[in-house]
């Protein structure tokens, strides 16, 4: 564990001006961290696994090091899905909480 913060999950990720991981902390939240070369909004969603959506937040994304707080402690244990898109790319992963 690495500063209170537990399964680091790497997003891949196709613009190579982008670097995102996503991080649990242990009261479940999510942590994004973003670097980016460029200014622009991103739209973060997390669905259960049978679709519902459950979180859904715009976030604008600036150049350099961004650290985003995604509040999730409310969602139950188990397998999600996260979505991260924006104006030219969209990236989906599965998470467990």
């Amino acid at each position: 564990m690495l500063g209170g913060l537990t399964n680091c999950l790497p997003l891949p990720f196709t613009d190579a001006q982008t670097n995102i991981r996503v991080l649990i902390n242990q009261s479940g939240n999510l942590d994004l961290n973003i670097r980016s070369e460029n200014n622009f909004d991103i739209m973060v969603r997390i669905f259960d696994l049978s679709g519902k959506e459950m979180i859904k937040r715009q976030l604008s994304i600036h150049s350099g090091e961004n650290s985003l707080f995604l509040p999730a402690g409310h969602l139950e244990k188990g397998i999600y899905l996260i979505n991260i898109s924006g104006q030219s790319f969209s990236q989906t992963i599965k998470f467990v909480k």
